[in-house]
C-alpha cells in the first residue's frame, strides 16, 4: 500500500514492520483483531457417508449439452459472519463452452 502511496509509514514503524515474524504480527494484531467468542472452524474433512450423499457432476455427466446451459452459483463475500450488508457474486457458467461470467450482486433481497 505504502508503494501506491496509499498508506504513509514512519521510517522506524516500517523498519520494526519489515523485521517483525508472523507470529510477532499475530500477537500485536490479537487485541485489535478482537474476539468472535467462537472457536477457531476446523476443516475437517467429509466423513464418507456425506461424500456418498452428495451427488458431484463432473464434465463427463453432461452428455454433451448444447452451448446456453448454464450453472449458476451465488458466492457470499461476507467472512466469519453472514451478518450486515456484504457483497455476493452470481457467477454464471456455460457447460458446453466452460465460459463464465461474474456479476456483483449488492442487495439479495
Amino acid at each position: 500500500m505504502e508503494r501506491h502511496d496509499h498508506l504513509q509509514l514512519a521510517p522506524a514503524v516500517l523498519a520494526s514492520l519489515l523485521t517483525m515474524s508472523a507470529a510477532t504480527m499475530d500477537r500485536a494484531l490479537r487485541e485489535a483483531r478482537g474476539h468472535t467468542g467462537r472457536r477457531p472452524r476446523r476443516r475437517s474433512p467429509p466423513s464418507a457417508a456425506i461424500r456418498r450423499s452428495v451427488a458431484v457432476r463432473t464434465f463427463e455427466d453432461w452428455n454433451d449439452p448444447p452451448p446456453g446451459v448454464m450453472e449458476a452459483d451465488l458466492v457470499a463475500h461476507s467472512g466469519p459472519t453472514s451478518k450486515g450488508s456484504y457483497v455476493q457474486t452470481l457467477t454464471l457458467t456455460d457447460i458446453a463452452t466452460g465460459w463464465t461470467e461474474c456479476a456483483p450482486v449488492l442487495v439479495r433481497e
